[in-house]
């Protein structure tokens, strides 16, 4: 018991020294990378699988395979999560059919699920996970704080 004692008074103490330390939690910046991802379909039947490389340029996300089919390059979103890892979301389009991309980024591996969602109502899911393949991964640049604008003090009246 006293070495259980011990431990967490340990761990508490490592925790706040960090936190004091002023931990930097910002996800990975995304882009400037490429990733080969192998996908394989979810659910019943015999499963499908396809290669593909995913590119963050310009701050769009684009798919090898579905840039092929005319899926148009899109915006994405990145946020952190409490284990460390980056998430990215974003959604391709072309005319009423469209790519949901979920993934998540630890270290220089990638992990996720695309959901192809077409116009005549199928939907077909693919896990997919794969390796950096180039550039290279740094934490984004903390947001600019927000401009305070000072009011002028009140005048006097004469």
């Amino acid at each position: 018991m006293k070495r259980l004692t011990f431990f967490i008074m340990a761990l508490c103490f490592v925790v706040s020294s960090v936190y004091a330390q002023g931990l930097d939690l910002r996800p990975l910046e995304m882009d400037g990378t490429e990733w080969t991802i192998t996908a394989t379909s979810e659910g019943e039947g015999r499963a499908e699988t396809f290669n593909d490389t995913l590119s963050f340029q310009d701050k769009k996300f684009i798919s090898s395979v579905y840039d092929k089919k005319k899926y148009s390059p899109t915006n994405y979103t990145t946020y952190l999560k409490d284990d460390g890892s980056t998430i990215f979301e974003t959604m391709q389009t072309k005319d009423d059919d469209m790519v949901l991309w979920h993934g998540s980024v630890l270290n220089q591996e990638v992990r996720g699920i695309v959901s192809v969602h077409l116009a005549n109502g199928s939907v077909k899911d693919y896990s997919f996970s794969g390796t950096l393949a180039g550039g290279t991964l740094v934490l984004q640049e903390p947001a600019a704080p927000p401009v305070q604008v000072e009011e002028p003090a009140p005048q006097p009246a004469e």
